[in-house]
């Protein structure tokens, strides 16, 4: 973004200072049930990546962190009216030595750089009810002009 940028989030709309970008993470949360929690986090590609490289950067590193790592094979996914194609990626960890920990991120490329990643986190398997929330919102999505 350049200067003089307006930038929107919920509560309002500010100017950006000058060289400043997005980098937020959206927390979701259902207060009432037990449903999986949601961010939305944004990203940048770098010259030449494709979205193919860059997830296989992020789990690469992710993956050496991690204890008892196991994920399930990527599968391509749609944003939107405009199906947007993307990546969904399902895997989970030990968060400690006997808790494991599910997530389910659905990542995109927005424009030509701009990385857009909605995660889902759960603290056991994902069932239908939850591929299908991840689904309805991301079949939802309106992008910004």
């Amino acid at each position: 973004m350049n200067n003089n940028s307006h930038y929107t989030f919920n509560e309002g709309k500010i100017i950006l200072p000058e060289n400043y970008i997005d980098r937020t993470v959206h927390a979701l949360i259902d207060d009432i049930s037990n449903k999986p929690g949601i961010n939305i986090s944004r990203d940048k590609l770098s010259d030449n990546q494709t979205l193919d490289d860059y997830l296989d950067e992020q789990y690469q590193q992710l993956i050496a962190k991690m204890v008892g790592w196991e994920q399930e094979p990527r599968k391509q996914i749609f944003l939107g009216e405009d199906r947007i194609p993307g990546q969904e990626i399902t895997f989970s960890f030990l968060r400690q030595p006997e808790h494991r920990l599910w997530q389910k991120q659905a990542v995109f490329v927005i424009g030509d750089k701009d990385v857009l990643v909605f995660s889902l986190s759960k603290v056991s398997a994902f069932d239908e009810n939850d591929q299908s929330l991840l689904d309805g919102m991301l079949q939802s999505f309106i992008p910004n002009t």
